[in-house]
This record gives structure tokens, C-alpha cells and sequence, in this order.
């Protein structure tokens, strides 16, 4: 038995570049529609389950001592 072949298409850039944008414009387009898989809904369940088991939160989740940038980075304070 031989595998089934699947096109894959992977939409990736720095923020703001317009990822979200080019994946609806292909999801429009290609058939039969491909399925999306963003990143923040693959990994949300992992993360949230990651925090849990370690005793955090989403509102608790940057380390010690560090502080957001308007980027979204992390420094160290």
C-alpha cells in the first residue's frame, strides 16, 4: 500500500506581515479548501497544559524578573 501524497502550504513571517492575510486569501481560493492550522490554535492546549502542570497561568506565565517590549519580546529588568 502506498502513503497518500498532501500538499502542505506554510504561510510564515514576522508579525504584522500579513500571514493571516495570505492564508485567507489561499483558503479562498484552493480546493478542495485545505485545512488551517494556526499556530496559536495548535499550541494554545499545550501551553495553557504546560502552565498547569508547573503551577501558572497564562497571567502569570513571563519569567521572574523580565518585562514585555511593545514587539512582544521579553527583556530582563
Amino acid at each position: 500500500m502506498s502513503a497518500a501524497r498532501a500538499t502542505v502550504w506554510v504561510v510564515a513571517g514576522p508579525p504584522g506581515g500579513g500571514k493571516t492575510t495570505a492564508a485567507a486569501l489561499l483558503l479562498a481560493r484552493l480546493r478542495p479548501v485545505p485545512a488551517l492550522l494556526d499556530k496559536d490554535t495548535m499550541y494554545g492546549p499545550f501551553v495553557a497544559a504546560t502552565l498547569a502542570a508547573h503551577g501558572r497561568t497564562r497571567a502569570n506565565a513571563k519569567a521572574p524578573g523580565t518585562t514585555s517590549t511593545s514587539n512582544g519580546t521579553s527583556t530582563t529588568a
